[in-house]
């Protein structure tokens, strides 16, 4: 089997895993949310009238303030709403394998061990550079 299969089963198989179908009900849960649509509708509405104030020649201060006092409200409602903090929750648990995953191709691509190499937890060196902000192994 080529790798461009293998990878394609993997993928299948993560849409098989609980924690993708957990991630899949919860997003489902907040787009039938009627409440939560509002409030992201609401959302983006703030955040062009923001941008439009920004953009103009002489903005007003106080209109921008209230914009920002606005969004920041409503922003924490959003993420107090029981269907978004289920989503959240299922999309961490996701990434967590995904980064898991991840580092273990890392790994395996610069030699290790795939039976044995476990990346390291907890923001450490996975041995991939291109999702790295620095370290000091340079």
């Amino acid at each position: 089997m080529d790798l461009e299969t293998l990878t394609r089963e993997l993928g299948k198989a993560i849409q098989q895993d609980e924690r993708f179908i957990a991630m899949m009900q919860a997003n489902s849960a907040n787009e039938t949310d009627e409440a939560l649509g509002a409030m992201l509708d609401e959302l983006r509405l703030i955040q062009m009238n923001f941008n439009r104030e920004i953009g103009r020649d002489n903005p007003d201060n106080e209109k921008i303030e209230g914009y920002n006092q606005a969004f920041t409200s409503l922003y924490q409602q959003v993420t107090q709403n029981e269907n978004m903090v289920k989503f959240q929750q299922a999309r961490e648990e996701l990434d967590a394998l995904m980064k898991r995953l991840t580092g273990i191709l890392s790994l395996c691509a610069l030699g290790e061990d795939p039976d044995t190499c476990e990346p390291s937890v907890n923001g450490g060196c996975a041995g991939s550079c291109s999702e790295c902000a620095g370290c000091s192994n340079d």
